[in-house]
């Protein structure tokens, strides 16, 4: 897998003004993948659950890519206690995502970056990846 200093640069070289297209291209990126990788939507909203919990604050942002991707991926919004509920739920279990990194190491590299650059591009949309964000995205690169 490419190092991560080398996703993150590459994430930071995008203007930011771009970062959302770019956001938009991966989603269609795993549309793609999700054909030959059908749990890749499972593994990518798993951690961008992590990504919204690893600062302890889901912001406006955040909660609108992720009600957008449940828009694109079910054709309907999710209810947004149920979701608020689901989330705290998944702090509380501690925030588990062992099973999702396990199937997330078995993918093809590029694979692995393109996840990556859609976690960083998510965790960025507030206009800072925080320094907890890009830690724990960093633990899923080696």
């Amino acid at each position: 897998m490419t190092k991560y200093e080398d996703l993150l640069k590459e994430f930071v070289s995008i203007e930011s003004e771009d970062r959302g297209g770019f956001f938009l291209a991966k989603v269609q990126t795993m549309d793609g993948y999700s054909r030959a990788f059908p749990m890749i939507w499972d593994l990518v909203e798993t951690f961008l659950c992590k990504v919204a919990a690893a600062d302890g604050i889901l912001d406006i942002t955040e909660y609108a890519v992720i009600q957008g991707l449940a828009i694109h991926r079910h054709g309907e919004p999710f209810d947004p206690v149920e979701f608020t509920a689901r989330l705290g739920q998944f702090v509380k279990d501690g925030a588990d995502t062992k099973l999702a990194e396990v199937a997330f190491a078995m993918l093809p590299e590029y694979v692995r970056d393109d996840i990556v650059m859609m976690l960083l591009c998510f965790a960025g949309v507030d206009g800072v990846v925080s320094e907890k964000e890009s830690e724990w995205i960093s633990t899923i690169c080696y």
